[in-house]
């Protein structure tokens, strides 16, 4: 008798010195963004008036009266830039974790380029995202629970 043959799943290592094509795409989008993130700040820094655009209140906290999930992410990269990292955690945990993040990925990716693949590249996860979407749900809830509110708002 014999038995039935297993098929071992293959698992997409962590790090990979072979980059595929979607994390090729990643890698080109994350430097695009950063970029226009820093134009954007420089921008700001030289006309004040175009940073006020961003001090808006929440429409959906004028709204409902409830905290929307992305509360408190113009200040926390308000407080990045300054290179207050607690303050930047405190206003949402979710934004200094991801230009963490967004760091390791950029300069994994840059280095594995520049070494024509020699070193290895942090490769995308499914994991990162929900782990990232599961910070911000759960600062959404406590955010919005009264006695929280006064921590992350002070």
């Amino acid at each position: 008798m014999s038995r039935p043959r297993q098929t071992a799943k293959l698992k997409k290592p962590a790090w990979s010195r072979a980059v595929p094509a979607a994390d090729r795409v990643l890698f080109c989008t994350a430097w695009i963004t950063l970029l226009a993130a820093v134009l954007l700040f420089l921008l700001c820094r030289r006309f004040p008036a175009v940073a006020h655009v961003f001090s808006k209140p929440c429409p959906i906290l004028a709204a409902t009266g409830l905290y929307c999930p992305g509360c408190g992410g113009v200040r926390a990269l308000g407080a990045l830039l300054r290179g207050k990292i607690g303050e930047s955690f405190r206003y949402h945990p979710a934004v200094p974790c991801a230009a963490f993040y967004l760091l390791i990925y950029l300069g994994s990716h840059s280095l594995n380029r520049l070494t024509k693949g020699k070193t290895g590249a942090l490769l995308f996860q499914n994991w990162h995202l929900y782990s990232f979407l599961a910070l911000l749900l759960l600062q959404w809830i406590l955010k919005n629970i009264s006695g929280f509110a006064s921590f992350w708002l002070l």
